[in-house]
């Protein structure tokens, strides 16, 4: 519907994600609906799904074997579906809707803070000729970690061997790059558990951003501010201010005079793009020249995406990212 492309696989991925097998359900053709919240607070990482209409044997082997979930949304005409949600069924229920019969699957995320890579299992295959970029987009957006910087020409160059690994991510990207870059003297790879860098071996590197404006999918995009608690009124002395004592019996701490430590925060929303994730760059311009109040309402500038939610559905619901982000410490708007 309107270029949307979802796809869902459930069941067991006995070599990680691999789609193939007969422990693995393909359910892209039936009416799906999701919505999927990623943070940087592991804790707060998880998946509501519905399926209508599965055949009574589908539900059957998700009822009593299935245990993992790979959901990707996005449009045909610009990139196709990636990957946004990859981990483990929480809750699964069946019941009737009417006419419908409705499998509801509560999902928890694969990986988080307490979840290292060097534990996460998954399996890869990729042709002769594949862009290093999208061979290690594949393996991030799998993770649920961020390609966060890149060597433009390295990222951009095909690999020389067709590539097929299974192991930890740890492992097979590691594998990866000893195996197509590092041996033709093309990069260097950084991997921590949230973030890959690619360097290039003269040192140079550029940040991978998302560009979001009205000709690319934003839709809306407002300024927060939160002082609620920043340094000045409460970070250095809070018990100054919040414990039940007389003010002589708490002497306040010295406290210089000093700008505000004011993190511009923005909220927005935009069309269905699994670029935008948590810690990575957006780069936002939502100003309109036709607008008089563009200039006190407009944001524009780099922040970093700190939760995204997606909703959406082949079934006709919104199909879009609702994003928080904050401006980087230290940075100011461009």
């Amino acid at each position: 519907m309107f270029g949307r492309e979802v796809q869902l696989l459930v069941g067991r991925f006995n070599k990680g994600n691999e789609s193939g097998g007969e422990t693995v359900l393909d359910l892209s053709e039936l009416d799906i609906e999701f919505d999927v919240t990623r943070s940087v607070e592991w804790f707060d990482n998880g998946a509501e799904i519905t399926v209508y209409n599965a055949k009574p044997e589908t539900l059957n082997t998700i009822i009593n074997e299935g245990n993992s979930v790979i959901l990707k949304a996005g449009y045909t005409d610009s990139g196709g579906a990636r990957t946004i949600f990859a981990g483990q069924i929480a809750n699964a229920l069946t019941r009737r809707e009417g006419k419908d019969v409705v499998l509801e699957l509560n999902c928890v995320q694969a990986r988080g803070n307490f979840y290292q890579l060097a534990r996460l299992n998954m399996a890869v295959s990729f042709p002769k000729g594949k862009k290093i970029r999208e061979c290690l987009q594949d393996m991030c957006d799998y993770a649920g970690i961020v390609l966060r910087a890149g060597a433009g020409a390295v990222l951009d160059e095909g690999i020389d061997y067709p590539y097929r690994r299974s192991g930890t991510f740890t492992d097979v990207v590691n594998d990866f790059f000893d195996y197509e870059m590092y041996q033709f003297g093309k990069a260097i790879v950084y991997l921590d558990n949230n973030e890959l860098i690619v360097m290039a071996r003269d040192k140079s590197l550029e940040l991978e951003h998302v560009e979001l404006t009205h000709a690319s999918g934003l839709l809306e995009c407002t300024a927060e501010r939160d002082e609620s608690l920043n340094k000045v009124n409460y970070g250095y002395d809070p018990e100054y201010f919040f414990l039940s004592k007389k003010e002589g019996d708490i002497a306040p701490k010295e406290r210089p005079s000093k700008a505000i430590d004011r993190i511009k925060k923005v909220r927005g929303r935009c069309l269905m793009n699994a670029s935008v994730v948590p810690n990575c760059f957006v780069v936002i311009d939502s100003s309109d020249d036709g607008d008089p109040y563009s200039g006190a309402l407009a944001v524009k500038g780099r922040y970093i995406v700190t939760e995204c939610n997606y909703r959406g559905g082949n079934t006709g619901r919104d199909f879009t990212v609702e994003f928080t982000a904050q401006e980087p410490v230290g940075g100011k708007d461009e």
